[in-house]
């Protein structure tokens, strides 16, 4: 096992009675497949800055129901570790025509918030849970433009004045950006 997956040993002992006074003792070992996996992921959202320390709370905790609740599997739990976030602005330069020619600077209200974070997939499946599995997980909860908007209002109902002005969202599982169904070619 690598250290990002769950081994279960399970051990029964089973005592019987065949004669009196002697009792016969059964041991069971078994080993099942990784549970445990961590798929890094990234999220941008735009037209939010940086989240404090009660408003990180408030998205972590519906990032991870949005996860859970679009996850396909009965038995996962989802948790999020190494969040890290880092805002961003657009400045842009833009040349105006007229009589002269003159250059003014325009602050984009674009201002996003990136948030990196590891979304760590555990399940009691005896089936085992495959780095692909994790990722899928991860990306069901962000699979479609519904998905997606609906998220936003979500973290929009936790907090209104933080969240309130995002309009959009970009989300990377594992390197690989999420592309809603609207988006799609």
């Amino acid at each position: 096992p690598t250290p990002d997956d769950g081994v279960t040993t399970t051990t029964t002992t089973t005592t019987t009675a065949a004669t009196p006074g002697t009792t016969s003792s059964t041991t069971t070992t078994t080993e099942t497949l990784s549970q445990r996996k961590v798929v890094p992921s990234s999220m941008t959202l735009f037209n939010v800055g940086e989240l404090d320390v009660t408003a990180l709370s408030k998205w972590e905790t519906k990032t991870i129901q949005q996860i859970t609740l679009h996850s396909e599997s009965e038995d996962v739990t989802v948790t999020l570790s190494d969040v890290y976030q880092e805002t961003t602005s657009r400045r842009n330069l833009r040349q105006q025509e007229g009589q002269q020619q003159r250059y003014s600077r325009i602050l984009a209200d674009d201002a996003s918030l990136k948030i990196d974070f590891n979304a760590v997939i555990e399940t009691e499946s005896s089936n085992g849970l495959t780095e692909q599995d994790a990722s899928d997980i991860v990306e069901s909860g962000f699979s479609t433009s519904a998905r997606q908007t609906e998220y936003i209002y979500s973290l929009k109902s936790a907090d209104s004045a933080t969240f309130g002005d995002i309009d959009r969202m970009i989300i990377f599982v594992d390197g690989q950006q999420v592309v809603a169904d609207s988006q799609k070619p």
